[in-house]
């Protein structure tokens, strides 16, 4: 069985760590949205702030689960033995992660952002700036995620390492999201772009050195 199939049907054994996050989500914007008074007016001018908060916190927390489920006891050392490569076994981590926990957060935004009072292309910016740094968000999940393997408390500690990572790829998220819906994809939306891939080119590698490291300690 290869690598993605592997992850496919781990991913299938834990629907818990995808649908906690999608639950999550949702829960995290019908919270606010209610401390709001549920007053579309006062929920807009911060949806896309609300909603960015609430993608970066599912996938945060949803990280550490996943990765427990990919690296039980020795796997480490059995995929070195085989001969595979740890970046092609991150690559194929990365792909299933945004396949089954980031994708349905993206599909569950576009309704959410407009409870918060968002108009129909407002809402579309909103909605694409997460599609777009969407990459970024999962790369400092999985490396700190990979980096916590061995900690009883990992989930916290994901959640502090990446938070302060993500403020760039926030602050051009946001900026993107705001400004869609007077000047399309902009100059926001192509440094969010460039955050996103230069994160998820940089974390491939750092990722393999983790594992490698993990392997090598036994």
């Amino acid at each position: 069985m290869n690598m993605f199939g592997r992850e496919i049907i781990l991913s299938r054994r834990l629907a818990g760590s995808w649908l906690f996050a999608l639950m999550f989500f949702a829960l995290f914007a019908t919270v606010c949205a209610i401390a709001l008074g549920g007053q579309r007016g006062a929920m807009a001018p911060i949806a896309n702030a609300l909603l960015w908060l609430a993608m970066i916190l599912s996938v945060l927390l949803a990280a550490g689960p996943a990765w427990q489920a990919s690296m039980p006891s020795g796997f480490a050392e059995q995929l070195y033995l085989s001969g595979k490569s740890f970046a092609i076994f991150t690559a194929m981590k990365a792909l299933t992660m945004w396949l089954t926990v980031i994708l349905p957060l993206i599909a569950l935004s576009y309704p959410l952002a407009t409870m918060f009072g968002l108009e129909s292309k407002a809402a579309l910016g909103a909605t694409l700036s997460l599609l777009v740094g969407s990459p970024a968000i999962l790369a400092y999940a999985m490396v700190a995620g990979a980096a916590t393997l061995r900690l009883a408390q990992g989930g916290v500690v994901i959640i502090l390492i990446s938070l302060p990572l993500l403020v760039p790829t926030l602050i051009f998220g946001l900026s993107f999201a705001q400004s869609f819906e007077v000047s399309g994809f902009n100059t926001d939306g192509l440094a969010l772009l460039g955050i996103s891939c230069l994160s998820v080119a940089a974390s491939i590698p750092a990722i393999a050195a983790i594992l490698q490291v993990i392997m090598e300690d036994g």
